[in-house]
């Protein structure tokens, strides 16, 4: 097939790349290499669109992969808020062991500070403080108690081991005074075999608790009534009149608030009159009888003070951190204990026969299983 020169009009051969008459390239063979041109590129531009196509494919499916992983898991808050919000007052809880079974606490209010809990029973006897045998100048004895157990909660025997971690025989007793069997007994029971309950080798109470467990016990700095000698000798924070509650009778608060007291920081402790009269007020969701309680079979089974005649089923005396009605109280040794409904007493802190009713406040910041019934207490994971 001839060609012709698109410039001069000459006849070409087939095939033939430039006109031989004057040089100009044959317009076929323009066409034919422009058409490869052009569909070199539309292949690439097919390449180039696909690649942020992928792109958007891709990314795509990770935010969906995302937004489902997300809304299946609970953030921090809404943990604490589906857990710790439930404890409410009555609710009970699973922490620690002692005699090697565990300790059931129950919810009795919540405050300022959290939720108060207090031990479900009495967990073992014990005396509040010992008499002095050896430092008797040591401490709150050494305002004019040389020869009495000491009323004062904060250098107390019981506090001192409430709130210790150490090994047994290693607690340290901020009064001065160990609370051995010598220090326990009573004049008039001297020489007659009677064991007194003594605790100074026994290990501090919160070695029977576990680290998250110990985490969940809140260190608080709260209002502690002090006795007659304190106010005596100028050992106290605050306040301007004593304490008046008349033995075996309704607790009556009317002077709580301005009697002398100081600050007391602590873990565990034992309840003053105002925060076990929360039992009472909060009657309706504890129970009408929750101020009186029982001992465990373990606490029965340890006492070794054989002359009291102990039952599970039976109500027992505890221990209050709060002493005795402090104006008239001459020799700093009494201390108020809880009876029965609406009822307190006193007793000499030297009492081994008197039970241990420990309470603490919980850390919300603590996550919990449970649903808080007796049957499926609250614990700590």
């Amino acid at each position: 097939m001839l060609n012709y020169c698109t410039k001069c009009g000459k006849k070409l051969k087939d095939g033939t790349k430039f006109c031989v008459h004057c040089g100009t390239q044959n317009v076929s063979d323009k066409i034919y290499q422009n058409s490869k041109n052009i569909s070199f590129k539309k292949s690439k531009r097919k390449f180039k669109i696909w690649i942020p196509i992928i792109g958007f494919v891709c990314c795509a499916t990770i935010v969906a992969i995302l937004a489902v992983v997300f809304a299946f898991k609970p953030s921090s808050d809404s943990i604490i808020s589906n857990y710790n919000s439930k404890i409410e007052v009555g609710d009970y809880l699973r922490l620690g062991t002692y005699y090697d079974e565990p300790i059931i606490w129950r919810c009795i209010d919540i405050d300022k500070n959290g939720p108060l809990m207090l031990t479900d029973k009495i967990i073992c006897l014990k005396a509040f403080d010992a008499m002095p045998k050896t430092n008797e100048n040591s401490g709150s004895h050494a305002r004019g108690r040389k020869d009495n157990d000491s009323n004062y909660w904060k250098d107390s025997n019981i506090r001192s081991w409430l709130n210790s971690n150490a090994a047994a025989g290693e607690v340290e007793w901020l009064c001065g005074n160990p609370p051995n069997d010598l220090s326990l007994t009573l004049p008039y029971e001297m020489n007659k075999g009677f064991v007194h309950n003594p605790y100074n080798n026994e290990a501090g109470f919160l070695t029977n608790f576990q680290q998250n467990e110990k985490n969940a016990i809140k260190e608080v700095t709260q209002k502690c009534i002090v006795g007659k000698l304190e106010v005596e000798n100028g050992v106290y924070d605050f306040g301007n009149e004593f304490l008046e509650i008349a033995a075996t009778d309704s607790i009556d608060l009317s002077t709580y608030d301005n009697a002398y007291s100081e600050q007391v920081t602590d873990k565990i402790f034992l309840p003053d009159v105002m925060q076990i009269n929360k039992l009472i007020e909060n009657s309706d969701k504890l129970g009408e009888d929750y101020l009186s309680a029982r001992l465990t079979q373990k606490a029965i089974e340890h006492n070794q003070y054989t002359k009291l005649n102990l039952s599970a089923d039976k109500n027992w005396y505890y221990w209050l951190r709060t002493p005795d009605n402090v104006e008239f109280d001459t020799w700093g040794q009494s201390v108020r204990i809880a009876m029965s409904d609406k009822e307190i007493d006193e007793d000499n802190a030297s009492d081994c026969s008197i039970g241990i009713r420990p309470a603490f406040y919980f850390d919300l910041s603590v996550n919990i299983q449970g649903d808080g019934t007796i049957e499926n207490p609250f614990y700590i994971n």
